[in-house]
């Protein structure tokens, strides 16, 4: 499986939801939906 990449910054974002410190809203929103990506591809390889 090819996993893509994304921004570090969406990266980052995306750990600091899953460890409760920041909510997709306080995500800029020009890094939200990279954000999002990210995040359901942490969640798939949990």
């Amino acid at each position: 499986m090819m996993e893509m990449e994304y921004s570090a910054l969406a990266q980052i974002y995306a750990h600091a939801i899953i460890d409760g410190t920041r909510s997709i809203e306080a995500v800029p929103v020009p890094f939200r939906s990279d954000t999002q990506a990210a995040l359901t591809q942490l969640q798939s390889n949990k």
